[in-house]
């Protein structure tokens, strides 16, 4: 079975930033921040290509297009959920909004970790550690900080928001500044 995705760039005073979503289930699948345009494409092609290499057994193959192979009505709501995401980006919204999400790569348990994340509102920080009692398994700190450097879906899921326990500012695939930007944008620090 044959699966669209489709890409789109948009820029932020913050970062640029490179979103895919499938048109199918008007679902958010990938965002990656930061670099040109090139670099980001080329995020978002080794992406895909992870997810054909774990979705072959299964029949699937994803294909990744330009937004402007979209019919109208699917323009509407790609640039709905564009201006939404830029609206979390900015702080305005929290990520708790109407942007559904799709994970087309991840264990359970690290999609457990990224949908509990996603309820951590704009202005708030937790650490790694409150965030393994909150998932009722205080021990698995090191395997939440591993899945959260698997997410996928930056900003919507706020791995942004997860800090060292003393407070200090660790781990952000998209580097430290940005985090630390990010947040001061939330005014969580």
């Amino acid at each position: 079975m044959s699966h669209l995705l489709v890409y789109d760039f948009m820029e932020h005073d913050l970062a640029n930033v490179l979103i895919v979503v499938k048109p199918s289930t008007k679902s958010l699948v990938f965002v990656s921040l930061s670099g040109t345009k090139p670099k980001l494409l080329g995020d978002a092609k080794k992406f895909v290509s992870k997810v054909n290499s774990l979705s072959k057994n299964k029949g699937s193959i994803y294909t990744l297009k330009n937004k402007s192979i979209l019919k109208s009505d699917d323009v509407a709501w790609l640039e709905q959920l564009s201006f939404d995401f830029l609206q979390i980006l900015a702080g305005g919204i929290d990520s708790q909004t109407n942007i559904k999400c799709e994970y087309l790569l991840g264990t359970e348990f690290q999609k457990k970790v990224w949908e509990t994340t996603k309820t951590i509102k704009a202005g708030a920080t937790i650490s790694y550690q409150q965030l393994a009692v909150l998932l009722g398994n205080p021990k698995a700190v090191r395997a939440i900080g591993s899945a959260l450097a698997k997410n996928n879906i930056a900003v919507v899921i706020p791995c942004h928001r997860i800090i060292g326990s003393k407070g200090k500012l660790t781990g952000f695939r998209w580097g430290i500044e940005l985090k630390e930007s990010l947040l001061r944008q939330e005014q969580a620090i």
